[in-house]
């Protein structure tokens, strides 16, 4: 059980895009000595696009699912390739900071390798 933060930019020409996100999650060993895992979590996510001039936001609950494998590579340290799913609520979508009537969701697939210390 714990807590992780999520940061996704992209800047496309005077566009720039941010998905953030903070979650509580519990990850799940399923055979005692084996490195393979399950993970989900709960929390809230915020997401926005802006330029010079005008801003897109939301800010909706989100929730996670993913699986990944810790290799041990040596004492006390291994490498984890994952994969995990974020999705969000429907939320209201704001532009410039006024109520839309819209609604909208977000989503973001990873696929990386991370390292941890033991």
């Amino acid at each position: 059980v714990g807590a992780e933060t999520l940061l996704w930019y992209h800047s496309d020409g005077p566009v720039d895009y941010l998905l953030g996100s903070v979650q509580a999650v519990v990850v799940l060993y399923p055979m005692k000595d084996n490195g393979f895992f399950l993970k989900t979590g709960l929390g809230l996510a915020q997401y926005s696009a802006k330029d010079s001039d005008d801003k897109a936001s939301t800010q909706a609950l989100d929730a996670q699912v993913g699986v990944g494998y810790e290799v041990l590579v040596g004492k006390g340290m291994s490498i984890v390739p994952f994969a995990n799913f974020m999705g969000t609520t429907g939320a209201d979508l704001r532009f410039n900071d006024t109520v839309s009537g819209l609604s909208a969701n977000t989503s973001l697939f990873q696929l990386g390798v991370g390292l941890t210390l033991h």
